[in-house]
């Protein structure tokens, strides 16, 4: 109202504020993860070069930092894909956790070895004090050729297995969960949402099983990406990416580790906003003080909103309050 009332008086009014983090031409953003360090945001996402082919980007991952969510200045890129390793060809999906004073940081690499193995993909680990250099494991440290139920053949791209996330267990201290994405052995032109679980040791992981209440997804259209979990008042929220025309979707359970049958599909998260999403997809979750926020890759940015709760499965998304940062 006051905007629009200067406006009639001739006042030039400025645009307001967005929350968004846009990488340096010619760059786009895909996947992120975001963590806050010493009132610090550092937000690593996966580069897309908009003038190279498919197959010769997403070689590194762009580091941003900023201290209100609005300002963010680009940092330098970390983990190149490197010559001769089993990442040697794409570096995506970053997932960060915070261990005994050290940060981890979970990816998925990509290995191509002319006429043997095409965009072969597993998960790798890096560790930083700083969050500004990284030092990552030789190996893989998870692998479909460590889950049965995944399609895992090494030269065949649709052999997907990525996007891992990774939190601690509420419920058991020391141990760790990872989800992440794979095709499914019995049904190769699918995805589903797996689980793998390390008793604490971050390097070692073993499957914990397919998480099926995210197969066939109505709408779906067969792919699953990008998932992510955290609770709120009682219940645990999985949010994931599908190939649908609004692709962010979510569902409910009020146990963290529930079989398919206990989770409860709510739908996207446009019909839940009354918002077309259709640009939208891999999103994250930030939980900072008593803030809740919800961030997303919406065409070639990553932009920021404030949760403010409506129901227990439904929430409003604003632009962050700048003070309160």
């Amino acid at each position: 109202m006051l905007a629009a009332a200067w406006a009639l008086l001739g006042v030039a009014v400025a645009p307001a504020r967005a929350s968004w983090m846009v990488p340096p031409a010619p760059y786009r953003a895909k996947d992120f993860s975001i963590v806050k360090k010493d009132g610090v945001y550092h937000l690593f996402y996966i580069r897309h070069n908009n003038t190279l082919a498919e197959g010769q980007t997403e070689n590194d991952l762009g580091h941003a930092t900023s201290r209100d969510l609005y300002t963010w200045t680009q940092q330098p890129a970390v983990l190149p894909a490197l010559p001769g390793r089993w990442d040697n060809s794409h570096v995506w999906a970053p997932s960060i956790v915070l261990r005994d004073g050290v940060y981890y940081m979970f990816y998925c690499g990509v290995t191509n070895q002319p006429d043997t193995i095409f965009q072969w993909q597993r998960m790798g680990v890096a560790t930083s004090t700083n969050l500004y250099d990284w030092n990552r494991m030789d190996q893989p440290v998870f692998s479909c050729e460590d889950v049965p139920w995944t399609f895992c053949r090494p030269a065949n791209p649709t052999s997907g297995f990525r996007d891992p996330f990774v939190m601690a267990d509420p419920a058991a201290p020391r141990r760790w969960l990872m989800w992440y994405v794979a095709n499914v052995g019995t049904d190769t032109t699918n995805m589903v949402a797996g689980r793998a679980v390390s008793p604490g040791d971050l390097t070692q992981w073993t499957d914990d099983g397919a998480l099926w209440n995210t197969y066939g997804i109505p709408g779906g259209g067969g792919r699953i990406e990008s998932p992510h979990l955290f609770q709120h008042g009682g219940l645990w929220f999985l949010f994931f990416t599908v190939s649908g025309t609004q692709p962010i979707m979510y569902e409910t359970s009020p146990e963290l580790l529930a079989p398919a049958g206990q989770w409860t599909l709510r739908g996207t998260l446009g019909g839940m906003l009354n918002v077309y999403t259709g640009s939208w997809f891999a999103s994250e979750y930030l939980r900072d003080g008593l803030t809740d926020y919800f961030l997303f890759v919406n065409t070639d940015r990553v932009e920021t909103r404030r949760m403010t709760w409506t129901g227990p499965t439904s929430f409003t998304l604003q632009q962050p309050d700048p003070f309160h940062v």
